[in-house]
């Protein structure tokens, strides 16, 4: 009860008055006379009295004081406060749309379940006078409707959702509706989902899933490779939810060695536990595995050390087919054929060649052929991947390759101008004069100490000419380690002779090649699988990129490095075009991620946003009931001095 004006109470002071009356009023005492005795002896014959009637004096103090009570209340306005509850008929609906809500039973989708669902159950709620307010828990959570009362812009707005590869964004669904929620305290939260939650705070709801009638999934969350010894082995997870079920996994190899035809791997059943993964290892050895690792060893004549793809897959019919299967690209290396000519072959720039294709060909990242122009030989100028020339450079250089020019003699059509060769006066091969970093953030430049690097001899090159060209190292001010890539050049030139300086014995030489390399011939991407909304970053070797998506929707890419979200699963084909016309295509895979295969998912809580409630009170005014009560007390009191009086 609340008092809406208390300072009516101030009226019960008129109590303190009251009794004073009452204390200070004349005490009549009974005195005989013999006038009055005829009638005193009456009262023998009267009936008698009642037994309340010995009450009357203390039941009128009573009712007198109660009426001064109910007076004091009145003017207090007393009302009893009752906070609203949640009994309207608006509804705030979430709608999961995560790709675990794909998993189908009986030919109905679990997301096409909740469509319908709600189709009716908002319906309903329109026609009682309700609102709607819609929310997708999509990658990104999005607000679809808001107070939403024509049950034909529902339709509308159902009819053109589906549902997404990715993971929802529950959290940010459920900030979208606890925003709505106060604004309309009266409304429901009603979540529309596949997951089971011990505790779902303020919001009701309604799952999707049907595992408990049947539903369950077999899936291939994830294979890994390893290269060892020039032959891979493969690692696959296997999962099973919803029952336990035997597995069968199948596997074949695409142009296995280079051999046109697929390779077929040896099946195995699993048996798979419900909610438990499973690991199968491919391998040529017994090595040491737990229990849950299930080893096929492969024969002499299944060795895979080159492979165009490697596809595992379950054919068992399940509840999602878009994890039955998992594909496994860049198992052949990219190949990059590098022509050296000198006047004098340096065996150690030679070496230094070879251990970085030795070191590549181990990490699996480029298949480098190597041919050296014999010492009177003549150069080819077409054919490769990358030519280097050192001291004699032809009179017009290839347009199909890398061209790297070291000490050279002319700049043909490379695009800079020599001035002249100097030589440093008071040196030695063996001590020359350090050079100096002019870009140290240039990925050639990684890991180099330039100071360490000296020479005694140089070509002079007119720096105004070099146009296009990035200048990584300076001797005093002097262009002598430059570098074009562009879309029609990729041209690197070290002004300076390996025998005029101390690169010979340097360690930074071959960091500066490996980085050189590496910087003209980037991966195209990190890794060949990736889970849906992953970033792809992609790097070109050549002037354009086209992106074929699983769905068949193509992009074209000029500026590097360019950026796509993996939005759907499947097999993504990266075809750049290269110098020369040649092309390289290459895949990668992207799966959905592997929470979403777990389609009998338990969370213990669904988390409820910290929010601050609009207290909506109702008040029941007691007026009329003190108003009763006062008129049925002074009745009362009427009765009771009519009694008295009797």
């Amino acid at each position: 009860m609340r008092l809406l004006t208390p300072l009516g109470l101030i009226g019960l002071l008129g109590l303190v008055v009251w009794l004073v009356i009452y204390l200070l009023k004349p005490n009549y005492q009974n005195k005989y006379i013999s006038s009055t005795y005829i009638w005193k002896l009456s009262l023998k014959y009267k009936k008698k009295n009642i037994p309340i009637s010995k009450l009357r004096h203390i039941l009128l103090l009573i009712c007198q004081v109660l009426m001064i009570c109910a007076a004091v209340f009145i003017l207090a306005n007393p009302v009893i406060v009752r906070p609203s509850e949640n009994t309207g008929p608006d509804k705030i609906i979430v709608l999961d749309a995560s790709a675990s809500m794909r998993s189908e039973f009986e030919g109905v989708t679990r997301y096409s379940r909740a469509i319908e669902e709600i189709r009716n159950f908002a319906g309903d709620a329109i026609e009682q006078g309700g609102t709607i307010t819609l929310i997708s828990a999509d990658t990104e959570s999005k607000l679809l409707l808001s107070g939403c009362t024509d049950k034909g812009e529902l339709d509308v707005v159902l009819d053109g959702l589906g549902c997404s590869y990715g993971i929802a964004d529950v959290d940010g669904a459920m900030d979208i509706a606890f925003d709505a929620l106060q604004d309309n305290q009266s409304a429901e939260i009603c979540f529309f989902t596949d997951t089971t939650y011990g505790n779902s705070g303020k919001v009701n709801v309604y799952n999707m899933s049907k595992v408990d009638s049947g539903e369950w999934n077999a899936a291939i969350l994830d294979v890994r490779t390893a290269y060892s010894d020039g032959f891979y082995t493969f690692e696959v997870d296997v999962a099973c939810y919803g029952k336990d079920r035997y597995v069968v996994l199948k596997g074949e190899v695409g142009k296995a060695n280079g051999v046109e035809a697929s390779m077929t791997l040896p099946q195995t059943e699993i048996d798979c536990r419900d909610d438990g993964t499973f690991t199968v290892i491919y391998t040529y050895s017994t090595i040491k595995h737990d229990d849950n690792t299930q080893l096929v060893i492969l024969n002499e004549n299944q060795k895979v050390f080159s492979y165009d793809y490697v596809r595992f897959y379950v054919e068992e019919p399940d509840s999602v087919a878009t994890d039955n299967e998992f594909y496994v690209y860049g198992g052949t290396m990219p190949k990059v054929r590098i022509q050296y000519y000198s006047t004098k072959p340096n065996i150690f720039f030679r070496n230094i060649i070879i251990a970085i294709r030795d070191e590549w060909a181990k990490q699996h990242l480029l298949d480098i052929e190597l041919k050296v122009i014999p010492e009177g030989g003549e150069p080819e100028l077409s054919g490769y991947d990358v030519y280097i020339f050192e001291h004699k450079v032809p009179d017009r250089l290839p347009s199909d390759g890398v061209v790297f020019l070291l000490d050279p003699d002319k700049a043909s059509n490379a695009g800079f101008a020599i001035k002249r060769r100097i030589t440093l006066s008071n040196t030695s091969d063996a001590d020359g004069e350090p050079l100096s970093v002019k870009d140290a953030s240039h990925p050639i430049m990684k890991y180099i100490e330039p100071s360490a690097i000296k020479v005694t001899e140089y070509v002079q090159v007119d720096e105004s000419s070099l146009f296009g060209y990035d200048v990584l190292l300076n001797y005093q001010g002097n262009p002598v380690f430059f570098v074009k890539n562009t879309v029609d050049t990729k041209i690197a030139v070290m002004a300076f002779s390996i025998n005029k300086s101390n690169m010979g014995i340097s360690m930074f030489f071959p960091i500066m090649m490996n980085n050189a390399l590496a910087y003209f011939f980037p991966q195209t991407f990190s890794k060949y699988a990736y889970a849906v909304n992953d970033e792809v970053t992609l790097n070109a070797r050549g002037s354009s990129l086209e992106v074929t998506s699983a769905g068949g929707e193509r992009q074209t890419y000029s500026e590097f490095p360019a950026s796509i979200t993996a939005s759907a699963p499947g097999t993504y084909t990266v075809v750049q075009s290269l110098l020369g016309d040649k092309t390289l295509i290459e895949n990668f895979y992207v799966r959905i991620d592997s929470s979403e295969s777990n389609i009998s998912g338990v969370k213990a809580v669904l988390d409820n946003p910290e929010y601050t409630p609009v207290v909506s009170e109702w008040y029941d005014d007691l007026l009329l009931y003190l108003a009763a009560a006062m008129f049925a007390l002074s009745v009362a009191e009427w009765l009771l001095h009519i009694k008295e009086g009797s």
